[in-house]
């Protein structure tokens, strides 16, 4: 699903969890969570009632516990981002920083298991497939920045938009 571990730079995770408009009270889940950092911003920066990772890579999932501390409001699983399904029930955002092609594999998960009103998914630079346009997007440029060249690198699908293909505009 991922490549090697990138992590991205602070501005990108803060530009995410903007453009998801993450609220105080509601639960992010981060799939493919590497460090952790993105989690503890969620619920320090955001007031997130809950954050919860799931990163399959011990090494990566220890650094994570670290970075965050003993916080109650999150939580991080060492597995399989294919294991989320009970926790995205109850997931008002999911943050992904995968690979086109991871994602696209997660979307039928993502379909069937994103329930909540109003809940939306982000993702650093990669897309969910060609057939699911973002409902919006951001441009963030900067040091340590991936950038498609002139392609927005923050996306986000409102839930409702994961299920209904759509054209984009020419």
């Amino acid at each position: 699903l991922a490549p090697s571990f990138v992590p991205s730079p602070a501005a990108a995770g803060l530009a995410m969890l903007k453009l998801a408009e993450l609220r105080a009270g509601e639960t992010l889940v981060d799939l493919g969570c590497g460090d952790g950092r993105l989690l503890k911003l969620a619920v320090t920066d955001f007031n997130a009632s809950s954050a919860i990772g799931y990163e399959m890579d011990p090494g990566l999932a220890n650094t994570a516990r670290s970075i965050c501390g003993f916080d109650s409001r999150i939580t991080i699983h060492e597995r399989d981002a294919f294991e989320a399904e009970p926790s995205l029930a109850t997931a008002d955002v999911v943050a992904l920083y995968l690979t086109e092609s991871g994602n696209t594999k997660l979307l039928p998960m993502l379909r069937r298991a994103l329930t909540k009103p109003g809940a939306r998914v982000v993702s650093y630079v990669w897309g969910l497939g060609k057939d699911v346009p973002p409902t919006s997007t951001a441009r963030l440029a900067g040091e340590g920045v991936v950038l498609a060249i002139g392609q927005p690198n923050i996306l986000r699908w409102d839930r409702t938009d994961l299920h209904c293909p759509r054209t984009v505009a020419a």
